[in-house]
Parts: C-alpha cells; structure tokens; sequence
C-alpha cells in the first residue's frame, strides 16, 4: 500500500513538472477552467456516481443530493485540492473525502483521491473503510473519458487482528449533447474473491447551476437488482 501511495504522488509530481514546462498558451488554457465553470451554459459534469474526475471544481464547489438521504458537499480549495463530507440520513454511513488534482495542457487532468467512511448505527462487521485511488481525465466539461483505479481496505470490527483489501478499476464517460442534457455510463469494478462489477447509466438535465440526473446503477450490497436514482447538483 505505501509503494502504491507513493507511486501516485510521484506522478501527480511529475504532472506538476510537466504543468510547469507548459508553454504559454497551454497556461492560457489553463487559466480559463474556472471561468467556463462560471458561464452560464456551463453544466456540473466533474462529479461522477460512483467515482471522482480531475476536472476542477465549478465555482467554489457543489451540493449534491441523492434519493433525499445521501447529501454530500465539496468545496474547491485553491486550484489542486477539494475537502469534503457527506452522510447518509439518518445518520447510517458519514464519509470525509480529500482530493488532489492538477490539468495538464486543456485535455489531461490527473488527482488522488482519499476517502473515509464510517458506519455510525448498528454494529456491522466493517464500521470502518477506506478508499484510496488515482484518476485520469481525458477531455473537458463537455465530453470526456475517466479512468482510476485504486484500493478500498475495510477493517474488520469484529475481529481487529482482520483487514480486507481488495483492488478497484473504474472507467466512465460523460458527453454533453447541448447546452441543457447530459449523458453518461460508468462502471466500477472490485477484484476480491469474488469479483464484482457495477455499472451505472444516467441522463441529465441543466437549470442554471442546478442538475437533475435520472439514472439506473447496480449498487453494492443490493444483491445486484438494478436501482433506479435521482440526482440533484448544485454549483456554488
């Protein structure tokens, strides 16, 4: 786990190289991220169902809200780092998630994402876990492509001396057809003893700041029936 860790930040640091080496016009391009975030036919796509992008943040960061009892808020901090907390009502699962991300050029965005949860009520037999992954993004707010992969270590509760960790893969694609709807397709694999896939189909639609996803996704621990959720996002 340290050697992946490391592995991560040494690349993120190469990133930070490369941004530097960048010519001006690149640094241009740069500079004009949080300013399409701020158009009004800008549509809050950096945020994926199940994963993270390396897109930056629209504004100062988002709401989101989904089926009424998962609320998570993320707030931008600088241009490369984003904190934030959700929970799932009435107080089942409560997470912390800390993200790094730097743009290379206008198309390549890498980060590392850390995220901790904590199961509050009940006693099961994983309270705690934590995700740790990288991410790629290839493309703009408009349409790109998101690769990550990375751990989710879970410890055991029931017996302290116990850890499960397992590898993930995660891929997922999101194009804006016009200034108002969004579609997108993501898939999150576990590699444990038994391996496990995802996936997760949605539809969006643009209100100013605001978007209302309608999506279907396999959940984990749903005995793999297929959900159907609604999203609402806002951008502040």
């Amino acid at each position: 786990m340290k050697r992946y860790v490391s592995i991560i930040f040494l690349l993120v640091a190469i990133g930070s190289f490369l941004k530097a080496q960048a010519v001006n016009k690149d640094n241009e391009t740069l500079k004009t991220l949080p300013a399409i975030a701020a158009q009004e036919d800008f549509m809050p796509t950096n945020q994926l169902l199940y994963g993270a992008t390396g897109l930056p943040y629209p504004g100062k960061g988002t709401f989101r809200n989904i089926l009424i009892l998962w609320n998570q808020v993320d707030f931008q901090i600088g241009r490369n780092f984003v904190a934030g907390a959700g929970i799932i009502l009435p107080g089942e699962l409560f997470t912390i998630r800390l993200q790094a991300k730097i743009s290379i050029g206008d198309l390549f965005h890498i980060g590392i994402t850390n995220q901790t949860n904590y199961r509050i009520l009940g006693k099961p037999r994983y309270k705690l876990s934590k995700q740790i992954y990288s991410m790629l993004t290839v493309g703009d707010y408009e349409k790109f492509i998101n690769f990550s992969v990375g751990s989710w270590e879970r410890f055991n509760d029931w017996n302290p001396h116990f850890t499960d960790i397992f590898l993930t893969i995660g891929i997922a694609g999101s194009y804006t057809i016009n200034k108002e709807w969004r579609i997108y397709a993501e898939a999150l694999a576990f590699f444990k003893n038994k391996d496990e896939l995802y996936p997760a189909f949605g539809i969006a639609k643009r209100k100013g700041s605001r978007m209302f996803e309608l999506s279907a996704a396999i959940l984990p621990d749903n005995g793999g029936d297929i959900t159907p959720l609604f999203v609402y996002t806002y951008a502040f």
